[in-house]
């Protein structure tokens, strides 16, 4: 864009003195350094006005402008500061509905590009009895409890490395693992968080039916994923791939209160070893076929387990619990070699049939004989123990 020069008027040499010329032709000058302050410039007018030295028209006509200029400089300021303040709330709205680093894409004027991600856990879960209870309901009982329940949800999120991606309905969808690569730590991510969202549904109180109680189905899967903006008006950060729909077909074939999981996620989550899985079997899932899923019952904390869905697994955690050297202790007294029993560091770090340091022999009720007949071979060869069901 060509650059236009300002409109100056045309001063004659004879016109005025020369000292006005020069004090008018500064006080027009682009440059800011040129241009006098008030101080100097009535200083200047003074010089040129020795006569009438005293506070004249002039001398009051300066001071008031000096006043404006001064007002003047406040005022931006304070507008400037309202601005950073609203364009800080803005952009914190943007964060809110965009992840943090595709927001700042877009505030710098960037095209977001969709991306390929290798591995993310993605969690869906939905309300049991959600039709039932909103023909109960009034649409703004209805629209009460969704705000409540999810931002309930939501403070939760905020504890972990997830992304929430929508809601859709009862349907809440949460991702780890993008748009920030973690290794695998999205699984673990998503697994304590699912597991605290179960722990505050137990306490959940529905506004307008305090006598109810609620109920939530989670399903949780590991795979691929490619995400991208998709479009310009009220952009959303959208997931592709199988293991969206994956993830979707654990949540429905869960079941109230419990963490439907993958095979998949369940071999991710074997490598922390401190979350106790149980084995559900294989289930025709739709569009899928045969499964091996599991369900995710709790997560050791200082080699005691926590379990989060205790009344639907059956175990007392008021009873003695499964020492940690089971295992040895059986391997000696039977002569079976445990390759979890000759590592002799730590508990067992896998359960796949629901038995596990801190699982209640009261409740259990398994046999030395019992044991060496039923033992459950993990992909490494490691023996554990079944239930005496």
């Amino acid at each position: 864009m060509e650059s236009r020069i300002p409109f100056r008027p045309t001063l004659e040499s004879s016109a005025a003195d020369e000292l006005l010329i020069v004090l008018i032709e500064k006080c027009w000058s682009e440059d800011p350094n040129i241009r006098p302050d008030f101080p100097t410039l009535r200083n200047y007018i003074r010089k040129l006005n020795r006569e009438n030295e005293s506070g004249n028209l002039l001398d009051n006509l300066l001071q008031r402008m000096e006043q404006y200029a001064n007002n003047l400089e406040s005022l931006v300021q304070e507008r400037t500061a309202d601005y950073l303040e609203q364009k800080r709330k803005a952009e914190e709205l943007l964060y809110q509905l965009l992840p943090r680093a595709v927001a700042g894409q877009l505030i710098r004027g960037e095209s977001v590009k969709a991306e390929s991600f290798d591995s993310v856990t993605i969690y869906f879960s939905d309300i049991v009895g959600f039709t039932t209870l909103s023909a109960s309901s009034t649409p703004f009982e209805v629209v009460n409890f969704l705000n409540d329940l999810y931002t309930c949800f939501d403070a939760i999120t905020e504890n972990f490395d997830v992304y929430k991606v929508e809601t859709i309905g009862d349907a809440y969808v949460v991702v780890s693992g993008l748009p920030v690569r973690n290794g695998d730590l999205h699984a673990r991510e998503v697994a304590r968080m699912s597991l605290s969202i179960v722990e505050a549904v137990k306490t959940f109180r529905i506004r307008h039916r305090p006598e109810d109680s609620l109920r939530v189905r989670i399903g949780m899967h590991t795979g691929p994923c490619v995400a991208g903006v998709v479009g310009l008006k009220m952009p959303r950060y959208c997931l592709f791939g199988d293991t969206v729909n994956t993830a979707s077909r654990m949540e429905s074939n869960s079941l109230p209160l419990r963490i439907h999981v993958s095979e998949v996620c369940r071999d991710v989550l074997h490598k922390f070893g401190t979350f106790h899985l149980e084995l559900r079997g294989q289930l025709e899932v739709k569009g899928k076929g045969i499964m091996v899923t599991y369900w995710l019952n709790g997560e050791y904390k200082d080699n005691n387990i926590v379990i989060s869905m205790e009344e639907n697994t059956g175990l007392s955690m008021s009873a003695p619990v499964i020492p940690h050297d089971l295992n040895a202790k059986l391997s000696t007294s039977s002569g079976f070699h445990s390759p979890a029993a000759s590592a002799s560091s730590g508990p067992l770090p896998f359960l796949d049939d629901g038995v596990s340091p801190g699982d209640s022999i009261n409740s259990v009720g398994f046999s030395t004989g019992f044991l060496m007949a039923n033992g459950l071979a993990n992909g490494t060869g490691d023996f554990y123990p079944h239930r005496d069901d």
